[in-house]
């Protein structure tokens, strides 16, 4: 039995597909265990975005948050500069040609956001991303969309509820 991709001009037997998913599963799980190292590699990993395979995508974009997460999580102006660099290349990806990997890439964004790891100069540009893909075409992409505009937000009412400054006009 052959499965056709209808976005893709590769045809994959259930095999290939299966071979992929488990690829994805072992580079996300081993990216989270040992961070650093795919740091390091990372050229060698971020050609996989060209591949055809939107699962292929996912597995770098997931490679990429576990590294925000847990290697550019300091301070030092080095890695504030490479994680900003690493959020942008996330925000690109969210044009992606497969609703699948940019669905993907909005639950991430979302995720950091959540987990306030975004930089507060940052949030305004994940909001105007949330906004923009509200007008995609495909159901799931516009659900994360809400879900990243959802996450935003509330970080936005904690660091204004905080603020004694802060007033809204009646």
């Amino acid at each position: 039995m052959t499965v056709v991709c209808l976005n893709a001009k590769t045809t994959y037997t259930n095999a290939e597909s299966q071979a992929i998913k488990n690829t994805r599963d072992f580079l996300s799980k081993l990216s989270e265990a040992i961070p650093l190292n795919f740091y390091n590699n990372l050229q060698c990993f971020i050609k996989l975005y060209d591949s055809e395979s939107y699962l292929m995508r996912n597995a770098i974009t997931d490679i990429m948050a576990n590294i925000i997460r847990k290697v550019l999580n300091g301070d030092s102006e080095e890695k504030v500069k490479n994680r900003d660099k690493f959020i942008m290349t996330l925000l690109q990806r969210i044009h992606d040609k497969n609703s699948h990997a940019r669905a993907y890439v909005l639950n991430v964004l979302a995720q950091l956001v959540a987990d306030n790891i975004v930089p507060k100069p940052r949030l305004i540009m994940m909001l105007k991303a949330g906004v923009d893909r509200l007008r995609d075409a495909s159901v799931l992409t516009r659900k994360r969309a809400v879900l990243l505009i959802y996450s935003v937000l509330k970080v936005y009412q904690f660091i204004y509820s905080k603020d004694s400054n802060f007033r809204t006009q009646e």
